[in-house]
């Protein structure tokens, strides 16, 4: 019996170490095939057991870095490994796959999982309320809707369409900071807004909602986007500013500034002597540039910021541009932050919702939109052809102000 995942329903996919990924500690290859073929398609992943290191078991086969992430249960199977794993992957129950040994698959249906795939490795499976495999080469990954860098229509060549759908509605206009609105700089305190950027800026403020949502702490983006009339998300929308003296920020993660204290402490005796690396503290995330530090540092630069984070299970890491960041390991992303904004405005299921971005962090924002609004990427050498859940492409920030100029003169 085929069954199949789907990434535009299916955020992240959870994995049973013992009987699913591995079998008297020999991994199976058809898990590393089927996860695989999930991170390609952008799906996180995840792997836990109810009572084993999963990191040291997967270690001794050279994949200690296969998954997302491990999560370690402390007793018999049941829901609570099963949503802690969620949990870490920043995905909610309804919105992730779980493939699990037969035995467990009750445990994760009545976990609310969106899909429960049970494996029976050694015998047919029973029938049962959930899907059953004998084998993960019969679990397919559906093609997801994403499409690469390349393949994406170029913004300025698509425009008719564009303003087709901007017409009549009540747009709203979200941007990423670093990459979008201004050029990378090799040092990020050099990073400026062009002047015609903030001129278009304030000229959508001027009749429509319009938030600049970046990686960068709050008071560093609001410093470096002085414009009127805007809203703020820093930290990748952990905390976020209004116009009018609103603020308020994400609970969870201000539950894990302690624990950002302390890796920040050991980061800077960890990876303050690495040539060319730049460790930068923001409220609610920490942040490691490399971009200056040599091919041959980066690995070992990598594995120490992974280390560190992986010390303390209220931490995560995620990846952008020549930069690796620690934040606080709760379901919140810039997705997440955008619908927060779409709430606060009041405009939830109304508001045709605009976001460009360029970054890997921008495209939990881009998939959030994908069907009800306009995504935009700035493509960039330093990516590849990745993909991308944009709609639409530019070049670099200055196409993207000619794209923005065009979208006021119609709105």
């Amino acid at each position: 019996m085929a069954v199949s995942i789907e990434p535009g329903r299916h955020r992240a996919v959870l994995f049973d170490l013992d009987g699913v990924v591995t079998d008297a500690g020999a991994v199976f290859d058809d898990a590393r095939s089927l996860v695989a073929r999930l991170r390609e398609q952008g799906v996180r992943t995840a792997v836990f057991s109810a009572g084993r290191n999963c990191r040291d078991a997967l270690a001794r086969e050279g994949i200690a870095d296969l998954f997302d992430a491990r999560v370690d249960g402390s007793g018999p199977p049941g829901p609570a490994v099963l949503l802690e794993a969620a949990r870490r992957v920043r995905t909610e129950p309804r919105a992730a796959a779980a493939v699990v040994v037969a035995e467990d698959a009750t445990a994760a249906r009545e976990a609310g999982f969106g899909l429960v795939i049970a494996v029976a490795r050694h015998g047919a499976p029973q029938p049962g309320p959930v899907p059953a495999v004998t084998s993960l080469a019969d679990v397919a990954v559906a093609a997801s809707p994403r499409l690469r860098l390349s393949a994406v229509s170029d913004a300025l060549d698509g425009w008719e369409e564009i303003a087709a759908r901007l017409r009549g509605r009540d747009p709203v206009f979200v941007f990423d900071f670093d990459g979008t609105l201004a050029p990378i700089r090799d040092d990020p305190d050099a990073v400026a807004l062009p002047p015609e950027n903030r001129r278009v800026l304030e000229q959508l403020a001027a009749h429509h909602h319009v938030a600049v949502l970046s990686g960068r702490d709050l008071q560093d983006v609001r410093a470096r986007v002085p414009a009127r009339g805007l809203w703020y998300a820093g930290s990748h929308g952990f905390e976020v500013a209004g116009p009018s003296g609103e603020h308020f920020c994400q609970p969870d993660g201000a539950a894990a500034v302690d624990d950002l204290d302390e890796a920040e402490r050991r980061l800077s005796a960890a990876c303050g002597s690495t040539p060319g690396a730049l460790i930068d503290r923001k409220r609610f995330a920490l942040a490691v540039h490399y971009r200056r530090t040599p091919p041959d540092s980066v690995d070992d630069l990598l594995a120490a910021v992974r280390d560190v984070a992986d010390a303390s299970s209220a931490l995560r890491v995620t990846r952008g541009r020549m930069v690796v960041e620690v934040l606080p390991n709760v379901a919140w992303d810039k997705g997440r932050a955008l619908r927060l904004l779409l709430d606060e405005w009041g405009l939830a299921g109304t508001a045709l919702p605009v976001f460009a971005g360029d970054d890997y962090t921008d495209e939990d924002a881009l998939r959030e939109i994908h069907h009800d609004g306009i995504g935009v990427v700035v493509r960039s050498a330093e990516h590849g052809d990745r993909l991308t859940w944009a709609h639409y492409a530019v070049d670099d920030p200055d196409e993207l102000a000619g794209l923005l100029d065009r979208m006021a003169a119609v709105v």
